[in-house]
């Protein structure tokens, strides 16, 4: 179809995720078990695949991220990678601290690449109605408006924003008040748990979550503790790990990144990885400490 409309297409033999690797040096057409297409498009190749409505045109369904392919072609075959770029995750916030613990504000969400993919699909599964539900229950809010945008425009993230009350995430203790600003999505343990391992670990594809957060405090209080900033990078960049934390006046911003900048990390780098985890869980486990004046 392609190539009847005048674009210069070929298709890409590849193995699925659940059909294991593709070995170059076994000339094998049975490790293959899918088709692709690789069409060319301003001198840049662009990899599709038409099964899935819930993914912009130009990514892959998650079960094709699988190494590299083999384009046919009577002019130039050869080997191509099989990749589409970064998703990427961002929750904004902004949250007034009242004195007797409880937060009201808004918290913004843009789910782009594979994770709209996911934001969209459950959507459409549950339905607007159970979709919030499923928020209130895994944040403990008390959500008093929601809207969403980019629900069907794929090539764009899906948007999502509440407002909101908070009652379950601070602690207070006599003159004090105890809060992790963690929010959402906290690492309360390390992902890899086994001490070794004989496999690569594979997130599919590079991946970046952020999450900002800006909070005022209240009145009469100060702060008595802050986190200290601090980044952790793996070797060749190939992982990182911002959390930087500032106080102005009464408000106070954090902002935490995550990236991870390749797909397949091979057993060899298994340490290192689950090393950098733990020490992302250690970070996002410290506590903000307000007094009162």
């Amino acid at each position: 179809m392609l190539q009847k409309a005048g674009i210069a297409a070929n298709p890409v033999l590849i193995s699925t995720r659940d059909h294991g690797f593709v070995r170059r040096e076994t000339s094998s057409a049975s490790q293959f078990n899918y088709v692709i297409a690789a069409a060319e498009v301003d001198g840049k190749m662009i990899l599709l695949d038409a099964t899935d409505r819930t993914l912009p045109i130009s990514v892959l369904p998650v079960r094709c991220l699988n190494g590299e392919g083999f384009m046919i072609s009577s002019s130039k075959p050869g080997w191509v990678p099989l990749s589409t770029g970064k998703s990427k995750s961002i929750a904004m916030s902004e949250l007034v601290l009242a004195a007797d613990g409880t937060m009201k504000g808004k918290f913004q969400f843009s789910h782009d690449g594979y994770y709209g993919q996911s934001a969209r699909k459950k959507y459409f599964r549950d339905g607007k109605d159970e979709y919030v539900n499923g928020m209130k229950s895994a944040y403990q809010w008390e959500i008093e408006t929601s809207t969403f945008e980019n629900l069907e425009k794929l090539s764009d993230p899906m948007k999502e924003a509440y407002e909101l009350k908070m009652n379950e995430h601070v602690q207070v203790a006599g003159g004090n008040m105890y809060i992790n600003p963690i929010f959402i999505n906290r690492l309360d343990s390390n992902p890899f748990q086994s001490e070794t391992r004989a496999y690569p670990v594979d997130y599919g594809s590079p991946e970046e979550q952020l999450y900002i957060v800006k909070l005022t405090i209240p009145e009469g209080w100060v702060v008595e503790e802050l986190p200290a900033p601090k980044a952790f990078v793996m070797p060749a960049n190939s992982a990182k790990y911002v959390y930087n934390i500032t106080q102005n006046g009464n408000m106070i911003s954090l902002t935490s990144q995550l990236v991870i900048n390749k797909a397949l990390f091979p057993h060899d780098e298994y340490k290192p990885l689950r090393d950098f985890y733990d020490q992302i869980v250690a970070k996002q486990a410290e506590q903000i400490v307000l007094k009162k004046k």
